[in-house]
């Protein structure tokens, strides 16, 4: 079957061109690797991102009204220059992420988002009932590696429109004591939300990935396959 399959146009980028993409605008955009929150960081600037935190709710449930605690953070982090790995047979696996191949139901189509982060502050409150918030600062943590499992998306369907990042779940790669999981746990869904961040600018327009003059009305896509992001439809 050609590589259109029952469209008329198709188009792909490899993986190397997608990181290619990814090292440029991360070199000229250094706010993209900088994330913080209060008391760390006040407001967005050309050299670091503000991200309001988002606290999370343990809920009761013999009593739902009143939560068995309430976990609030403050944090500061630098990230590496990311890199996408589309298929993860071709570069191996070992990540904290259960590994695509063999496929996993639900997860076709999804490919990592690697880099590494250097959390240089992070404040947790745990808040208990009516008890005052219990402080817990945590010392700044070297860089560390962290996965991030995604899938492209469309921004629209037109020829107009991108492949853009969603981020699904991510990862820290960081051996610690059990007593310590509930930390990772928070950081890992932290991630999440930094890690959509840092993506949500970095997309790739049809126009760049579709030769000629040629524009295309999305019908199937944008899918991570063959290590590469492709695209099929009708030409405008």
């Amino acid at each position: 079957m050609s590589y259109t399959q029952a469209e008329h146009l198709f188009a792909g980028v490899k993986e190397s061109g997608v990181n290619d993409i990814f090292k440029s605008f991360f070199t000229a955009r250094g706010r993209h690797l900088l994330y913080g929150s209060p008391p760390y960081i006040w407001n967005t600037s050309a050299a670091q991102t503000y991200v309001q935190p988002i606290p999370i709710v343990i809920p009761n449930p013999f009593d739902p009204p009143n939560p068995l605690a309430v976990i609030s953070y403050g944090f500061k982090v630098q990230f590496a220059i990311p890199t996408v790995d589309i298929n993860l047979d071709s570069t191996g696996g070992g990540d904290p992420i259960q590994p695509l191949n063999p496929p996993v139901p639900g997860m076709a189509g999804d490919f990592r988002v690697k880099t590494a982060v250097h959390i240089q502050n992070l404040y947790v409150g745990i808040k208990i009932g009516s008890l005052p918030t219990i402080p817990v600062p945590i010392p700044p943590i070297p860089q560390i590696p962290v996965y991030g499992r995604c899938e492209p998306v469309s921004t629209n369907l037109s020829g107009t429109g991108a492949i853009g990042i969603k981020v699904k779940e991510a990862k820290i790669d960081i051996n610690v004591s059990p007593s310590w999981a509930w930390l990772i746990n928070i950081v890992n869904l932290i991630m999440v939300i930094v890690l959509q961040f840092i993506l949500k600018d970095t997309i790739i327009p049809y126009q760049t990935v579709v030769a000629g003059a040629f524009g295309l009305i999305l019908q199937v896509g944008p899918l991570a396959e063959k290590d590469q992001f492709d695209v099929r439809g009708s030409a405008l």
